[in-house]
């Protein structure tokens, strides 16, 4: 989200490293795409570019924003509340978000990396449940706990995700590929999101 809600002013009309690409706008290299083990089928929606992504950095090679390219895609709108096929429900939004996130995390980060955030990200879906739980939200509240779920009782499966991606794929630490990517925001935004996630009308 380099430019949500901002005015664009040049400031990216170059060629920039970046973290993750949406699959709805990206292209990748068919032989990375197949080296790194394409999209992970175990995900449905929701992270599957970004786990997708971290692997491509992982394995050396990097992603990259190509500011003459222009798509359009309907993301994050409030018009996924509406009773339609074409967007998708809240069991969707928060169940698979919360899950995916949190097997992004233990696939992809170095174990010294995972030690420290992993608690904190999963301290935080708490909050975010608590939040629920307040708004008496209960259906949201009980999709994010068994998000969370998921990954305790599956741990042996994320773990040989975990083992696959630590073992065969990655090629470079952590360290290398925050330096060029990562984007330092303040505590604040972060509380945002999560009053966004929690209280917005939005999904």
């Amino acid at each position: 989200e380099r430019s949500k809600r901002k005015k664009d002013t040049g400031q990216f009309d170059k060629i920039t490293d970046i973290f993750s690409a949406k699959s709805a706008a990206s292209i990748i290299r068919r032989d990375i795409f197949n080296a790194i083990g394409g999209f992970d089928n175990d995900f449905y929606m929701y992270l599957e570019e970004t786990d997708l992504s971290w692997r491509v950095w992982l394995s050396g090679y990097r992603v990259v924003f190509i500011p003459r390219a222009v798509v359009y895609h309907a993301f994050g709108s409030a018009k996924k509340e509406l009773k339609s096929e074409v967007y998708y429900p809240k069991y969707v939004v928060r169940y698979y978000g919360c899950r995916n996130y949190i097997i992004t995390l233990i696939k992809n980060l170095e174990l010294k990396n995972l030690i420290k955030i992993l608690p904190l990200h999963i301290f935080a879906w708490c909050i975010i449940a608590f939040f629920f739980s307040l708004k008496a939200k209960f259906q949201d509240c009980y999709y994010v706990v068994k998000g969370i779920g998921w990954n305790i009782f599956n741990l042996r499966i994320v773990m040989a995700k975990r083992k696959k991606v630590q073992k065969e794929i990655r090629t470079v630490p952590d360290k290398f590929i925050m330096q060029r990517v990562l984007s330092k925001e303040k505590l604040s935004s972060y509380l945002k999101k999560i009053f966004i996630y929690t209280c917005a009308q939005q999904t």
